[in-house]
Parts: C-alpha cells; sequence; structure tokens
C-alpha cells in the first residue's frame, strides 16, 4: 500500500497548512517532526532543503517526493487516486 509522509515542525505554518488540507482531504498520513526525529530533519534536508516535505512511500521503502505546500495542494486529486488504488 503506498502511504503519505509528512515532514514538518510545529512551529512551521506551512507545515500546519499541507497537514490541515490532507486532514480535510481525508487522507491519512504518517507525520515526522524535524525537532524531534533527527533522522526525519536529516532526510528532509537532503531530500528537499525545506520543510513540509511530502512524499509518497511503496511498501518496499522507495519514495517519491510530492513537494511541499503547493505542490500538495495542487495534487491532491491525484494523491487520493494513487493512496486508494488497489
Amino acid at each position: 500500500m503506498i502511504k503519505l509522509v509528512v515532514y514538518g515542525a510545529s512551529w512551521c505554518k506551512f507545515c500546519n497548512d499541507v497537514r490541515e488540507e490532507l486532514d480535510t482531504a481525508g487522507m491519512s498520513y504518517e507525520y515526522w517532526d524535524i525537532d524531534t526525529a533527527p533522522e526525519a530533519r536529516d532526510h528532509a534536508k537532503s531530500v528537499r532543503g525545506t520543510i513540509p516535505l511530502v512524499e509518497m512511500r511503496t511498501p518496499n521503502g522507495e519514495f517519491f517526493e510530492v513537494g511541499g505546500y503547493t505542490e500538495t495542494k495542487e495534487k491532491l486529486d491525484f494523491l487520493r487516486e494513487a493512496i486508494n488504488y488497489p
């Protein structure tokens, strides 16, 4: 099953906004706080260099960057289809 992963921080407005968009859309996701999980901070920094970072993860551990707040909001319909794909 494909899942969404959000990397962010509680003090980040766009991180909170992207989580609100996903919550409103009824989409589940795993959340990693870069302030409490050093591995999450390192990963977000290496992939995007900034937060929020939203990714799609496959069961075998591959990940595909969705983007930040704006990109994720623009791709919500696509994400719904991808996540619910049998």
